[in-house]
């Protein structure tokens, strides 16, 4: 019985932050321009598999540079 009471707060807390506003989607925009080709010491970008922004904007990508072979 003590989970219900739990799911039903946490549902009603949830629709009030959704309703108030105050939840606000992170929107993003495509940048036709990225990568900047050519790529240093000749790497290649294939095959990405995992794609991180980390807190300073860095990029981070994840990749099989051997995937279309």
């Amino acid at each position: 019985v003590g989970y219900k009471k739990y799911l039903v707060f946490l549902a009603s807390f949830c629709s009030f932050l959704v309703i108030s506003g105050s939840i606000q989607a992170q929107s993003y925009k495509f940048d036709s321009e990225w990568p900047k080709l050519p790529l240093p010491n000749k790497w290649w970008m294939q095959g990405v598999t995992g794609l991180y922004v980390d807190h300073e904007d860095n990029i981070w990508v994840l990749n099989r540079p051997s995937n279309l072979n």
